[in-house]
């Protein structure tokens, strides 16, 4: 149970023309009590948009659920929240059985600081001494309905989203930078995918990242939702790039007693990120809190808020107010104040040394320091105001100057603040709640009153009891009629279970095979990569298959490439011969020597279609098997004249 802040909620959202609010009193009666075996009892006043419409005594706990759902009520009011149930976990099962608009306020504040009831009914401008549950349940919904009161809450189930890099690169060499922008932009990608599916879906979250060269570092997200309404929108993954953690986790933080000061009007400066830097001013521009939390969680920062003052306003240090500020001065119905432009720092680093001299706090980060420039610089906004509404009422006794301030600044005129606050100091008769006048009688008449009011009372209590059973006789035949019809139901339900199981299953086939197929030509991508730079550099050379030579005739790198090298065309001699080009061939069945053409066995390290890469070794190779076909031309040219001349002599000999 229990995170909430000390306020109810913004009333001022809902009452309108065509709105209305209806709010339920509740009191038990004496006597009775949720530890006791038998079911307690209690009374209850319906308002609705601050006007009774019904009142109700002797009532149990499943007939009050009941009267929730009659009256479409929008907040159930108590002044004690134990009163419904004993313990947190019973609580819990109540809570549930309400519809999820339901808000369930003690008026007298926080479990564990709870103020006097009567104190409440003051407060109201009711002075009077209540002495009956009717009446109390009517201080409770006029209360909740006027905005005063603690909304008590379960632990909010939450969920944590985390995108980081998938792998590390300490080792990535001269592709280190590389690898880094890419691993980067691919979590930017993923960042904005999660980002888009949480705004489809309507989920309330909180998004805080770390920028770096080339996309992000990291990227968190609260969402403010159970892990189990994240299925089928977001997965986790771990990828080369990519890692993506879903952990769900609930508020940690229990109702804790919140003291007098926690009651007074403050301001507050924010600043968002991976760390979030949080600083509280009094009106008087005092510091009372500095500090960084690690949790961007929102529910978090505002119980640590609320636990120091009661927020009037919410400060940022830009222009452009981020998100989570946005959010929190929201939810901690508060003006949000943005400077005109955004703080620069040598501001911050100015107030910051000015408030750490006069003050003498520790400013640990730049994220506190940013958080109290923001709310230094929303301070010295209103400073003026503050000042004038002091002076004015300097002189007025009983009155808590630093409300009405905080009204003030919330945007109401001076003298609508005044007029209400005269309202609330100057008693007034409550209303008349439905109470019956018990006329002055004998002995024998108060007798045969009570006789009367117990036969009154064991009769409501048969006829509840004949109600209950009717519904029990009711559901039962219901259940009787379903499990009736029920075999046929269930087989049609397993075939079509078994049918979307199958068309499951072979969905799930179908993206294991893409993902395989992404996967590989994400592989064959980082492979062309590294072969672009080593093509570059020089180490690796394109060469063209020899139907792209004959289409476009001419070589590259003097080299061709052919599958097989079972002979050598005319045509690709002479092309090969005028350039001193060379053929590189996994399958050679001729001899290079002999073709006079040099032929090599390469290495292929990649088939781009058109062309291979292979290492720069060929054209070495080739230019060896030049020279060998060169020596070899020579010695042959050398042969032929040694016969001609050789011929020429046999010939002069004969003649």
């Amino acid at each position: 149970m229990g995170s909430g802040i000390n306020r109810c909620f913004k009333l001022s959202n809902y009452l309108g023309d065509t709105i209305v609010v209806t709010v339920i009193g509740v009191d038990i009666q004496p006597g009775s009590s949720p530890n006791s075996r038998r079911q307690p009892l209690y009374s209850a006043v319906v308002l609705r948009n601050g006007e009774i419409i019904a009142s109700f005594e002797d009532v149990e706990l499943y007939r009050l659920l009941r009267l929730v759902l009659e009256y479409h009520v929008d907040i159930i009011a108590v002044d004690n929240i134990y009163e419904l149930a004993p313990s947190e976990n019973e609580l819990r099962r109540i809570f549930e059985l309400l519809p999820g608009n339901v808000k369930v306020v003690q008026v007298t504040g926080p479990p564990n600081d709870a103020r006097d009831v009567n104190s409440v009914a003051r407060e109201l401008g009711i002075d009077t001494v209540i002495e009956t549950p009717l009446k109390t349940a009517y201080i409770n919904a006029l209360a909740a309905y006027r905005g005063i009161g603690y909304e008590v809450r379960l632990f909010a189930e939450k969920t944590r989203i985390v995108v980081t890099k998938g792998r590390s690169v300490t080792q990535g060499g001269m592709s280190r930078d590389r690898f880094l922008r890419c691993i980067r932009a691919s979590i930017a990608q993923a960042t904005k995918e999660i980002k888009r599916i949480l705004d489809e879906n309507k989920l309330d979250y909180d998004m805080v990242i770390k920028r770096s060269k080339g996309g992000l570092e990291k990227s968190v997200f609260i969402v403010y939702a159970p892990r189990e309404s994240l299925y089928g929108l977001i997965k986790p993954l771990k990828y080369k790039n990519v890692k993506i953690i879903i952990k769900p986790y609930a508020s940690r933080k229990s109702i804790e007693p919140v003291s007098d000061q926690a009651r007074k009007p403050v301001i507050v400066g924010v600043d968002p990120g991976m760390s979030i830097g949080v600083s509280v001013l009094t009106l008087d521009g005092e510091p009372v809190l500095i500090t960084s939390m690690k949790s961007p969680d929102r529910d978090e920062i505002v119980n640590l808020i609320s636990r120091i003052g009661k927020p009037v306003v919410v400060a940022t240090d830009v222009s452009k107010p981020p998100e989570t500020v946005v959010k929190l001065a929201s939810m901690l119905n508060a003006v949000l104040y943005v400077p005109e432009q955004d703080i620069t720092i040598d501001e911050k680093n100015r107030i910051a040394r000015e408030y750490s001299e006069k003050y003498v706090v520790n400013i640990p980060d730049s994220h506190t320091r940013d958080a109290l420039a923001a709310a230094v610089k929303a301070y010295n906004n209103y400073k003026a105001t503050i000042e004038e509404v002091k002076s004015k009422l300097a002189n007025m006794k009983k009155v808590d100057r630093y409300q009405l301030i905080a009204e003030i600044i919330r945007g109401k005129p001076f003298s609508e603040v005044l007029e209400e606050h005269f309202k609330r100091s100057i008693p007034k008769i409550p209303p008349v709640v439905e109470e019956k006048m018990k006329p002055t009688t004998t002995p024998v008449c108060e007798k045969l009153s009570e006789k009367v009011n117990t036969l009154e009372a064991l009769v409501r209590k048969l006829l509840d009891e004949i109600e209950r059973k009717d519904l029990y006789i009711k559901d039962l035949e219901l259940e009787l009629k379903l499990t009736r019809s029920r075999k046929p139901g269930i087989e049609d339900y397993e075939r079509k279970i078994s049918a979307l199981q199958n068309e499951l299953e072979a969905l799930r086939r179908k993206i294991e095979d893409k993902d395989n197929v992404i996967r590989e030509l994400y592989e064959k991508l980082l492979q062309l990569e590294e072969h672009v730079v080593k093509l570059g550099r020089g180490d690796l050379v394109m060469i063209p298959k020899v139907s792209t030579v004959r289409r476009e005739g001419g070589l590259v790198n003097r080299g061709v490439y052919m599958e097989k090298v079972l002979e050598i065309s005319s045509e690709l001699k002479n092309i090969l011969t005028s350039g001193r080009g060379f053929i590189v061939s996994p399958v050679v069945a001729v001899d290079p020597l002999k073709e006079r053409i040099p032929v090599v066995k390469p290495e292929i390290i990649y088939d781009l279609g058109d062309y291979v890469i292979v290492e720069k070794e060929v054209i070495e190779k080739a230019n060896e098997l030049w020279r060998k076909i060169d020596e070899l031309i020579e010695l042959e040219r050398h042969e032929r004249i040694l016969r001609m001349i050789e011929e020429y002599q046999r010939s002069r000999k004969n003649s």
